[in-house]
C-alpha cells in the first residue's frame, strides 16, 4: 500500500512539472511569436529606408549634374528683374496719374477763362447800350474778342493734345498687361534691368513738373495771339 502511494505522489509532482513546462513553453512561444512580428516590421523599416536613401542619392546625382550653382544664379537674377518690373509699373502708374490729374486741371483752368471772358464781353456790351458807349469808353472791344477767340482755339487744341494722351495712356496700360502675362509664362535671363539704375518718385514728380512747366511756358497765348 505504501507503494502504491508513494508512486501515486510521484506521479502526480512529475505531472505537476509537466503541467509548469508546457505553460512555461507556451509563454515563451508567444514571445517568440511577438519576437518574430517586430522583426518583420524591423525589416520592413530597413527597406524603405535602404528606398529611400537610393531616391535621395538618385535626386542629389540629378541635382548635381545640373550646375546648383547656375540655377540658383538665374533664380536670383530673374527675382530681381522682377521686383525691378514692378517698381518700373508703379513708377508708370503714378507718372500717368499725375499727367492726367495735371491736364484735368489745365481743362478746368481755362474753361473757367473762357467763360469769364465771355461774361465780361457781354456785361461790357450790356453797359455800353445802356450808357450809350459813354462807360467803360476806354476799353477796346476788340481786344477782348480777339482774346475769347485766342482762348477757345487754345482749349481746342489743348483738348485734341489731351484725347492724344489718353489714348497713349491706353496703349502703355495695355502693353503693361502683355508685359505681366509674358513675365508670369516665361522666366527671363538677361541682365539688362538689373543694370538699370532706378529713379525715384520725387525725382520722377520733379521731372514731370519741369516738363509741364516748360510747356506751359511754351503754350502760354501772349498779347500779339490775343490781337491775331
Amino acid at each position: 500500500m505504501k507503494m502504491s502511494q508513494l508512486s501515486n505522489n510521484s506521479m502526480d509532482q512529475l505531472l505537476a512539472e509537466m503541467c509548469k513546462h508546457v505553460s512555461s513553453l507556451q509563454d515563451k512561444l508567444q514571445v517568440a511569436d511577438s519576437a518574430a512580428n517586430k522583426a518583420h516590421s524591423i525589416t520592413e523599416g530597413i527597406t524603405q529606408a535602404k528606398e529611400y536613401q537610393e531616391k535621395v542619392a538618385s535626386l542629389n546625382s540629378c541635382w548635381r549634374t545640373k550646375n546648383r550653382s547656375q540655377l540658383v544664379g538665374s533664380l536670383q537674377q530673374e527675382n530681381r528683374q522682377i521686383v525691378a518690373l514692378g517698381e518700373e509699373n508703379k513708377q508708370l502708374k503714378f507718372a500717368l496719374k499725375e499727367m492726367e490729374d495735371g491736364m484735368h486741371l489745365i481743362m478746368s483752368d481755362y474753361r473757367r477763362v473762357l467763360s469769364g471772358f465771355l461774361r465780361v464781353e457781354n456785361l461790357d456790351q450790356a453797359v455800353c447800350s445802356k450808357t450809350n458807349n459813354t462807360y467803360f469808353a476806354w476799353v477796346d472791344h476788340k481786344d477782348y474778342i480777339g482774346m475769347a477767340r485766342a482762348a477757345g482755339k487754345y482749349m481746342a487744341v489743348t483738348e485734341q493734345s489731351m484725347a492724344g494722351d489718353k489714348a497713349t495712356i491706353m496703349q502703355l496700360e495695355a502693353e503693361n498687361i502683355i508685359l505681366r502675362s509674358i513675365l508670369n509664362d516665361i522666366p527671363i535671363y538677361q541682365e539688362a534691368t538689373s543694370s538699370k539704375p532706378k529713379i525715384d518718385n520725387n525725382d520722377l514728380s520733379k521731372i514731370i513738373e519741369v516738363d509741364d512747366h516748360q510747356e506751359d511756358l511754351m503754350n502760354t497765348p501772349t498779347k500779339e495771339s490775343f490781337k491775331e
